[in-house]
């Protein structure tokens, strides 16, 4: 069995490990998992710009959002019931879910 012991701040594009149950420190993002990061970045990329016009052509032009701009897109969707947040942390002891509260 695998241990969880950290995440990917996908909107950020920073690692995090677990020092305990909640609290972490940023980390490097590790190579294993740059594949699978790229698809869920592109497809996170792909949501915010069908938030609007002026996200699409942006992001038609290969300009990139800011964090904020990425943030305030997410809530405008979850708001409107067109996204749904997803976290990976495991329930037993609450490992990982904080951090989803928190925007982190």
């Amino acid at each position: 069995m695998k241990k969880f012991v950290g995440f990917v701040n996908v909107v950020k594009m920073k690692g995090r490990r677990f020092t305990n149950l909640s609290d972490y420190v940023e980390c490097e993002i590790p190579d294993y998992v740059e594949a699978n990061l790229k698809i869920a970045r592109e497809a996170l990329m792909e949501a915010v710009a069908e938030t609007s016009e002026e996200y699409m052509e942006r992001y038609l032009s290969g300009e990139e959002f800011s964090d904020d701009e990425i943030s305030t897109a997410l809530k405008e969707k979850y708001l409107q019931r067109r996204y749904c947040a997803c976290n990976d942390g495991f329930r037993s002891g609450r490992t990982g879910i904080q951090g989803t509260y928190d925007g982190n």
